[in-house]
């Protein structure tokens, strides 16, 4: 089952040398997260449950992140 949340807080943060941030906070629910990233990667996403690294898998401009009980993710 894949489940979307409904809710998501975007945070971007952009650095005076032309880089940036993207960070995402909200709850996650069910068996398997599909989040909608605002672009394709460019390179490695770092993605965080709870604090620590989580295994994904990217589609395009969809990251699906294996979540195993209600957790928010910072």
């Amino acid at each position: 089952m894949v489940i979307t949340p409904l809710m998501l807080i975007w945070i971007i943060t952009l650095y005076g040398n032309g880089t940036s941030t993207v960070s995402l906070n909200t709850t996650l629910t069910g068996e398997f997260v599909t989040l909608q990233l605002p672009v394709q990667p460019q390179s490695y996403a770092l993605v965080l449950v709870n604090g620590t690294p989580t295994a994904y898998m990217i589609n395009g401009t969809s990251i699906v992140v294996p979540v195993l009980a209600p957790q928010a993710c910072p």
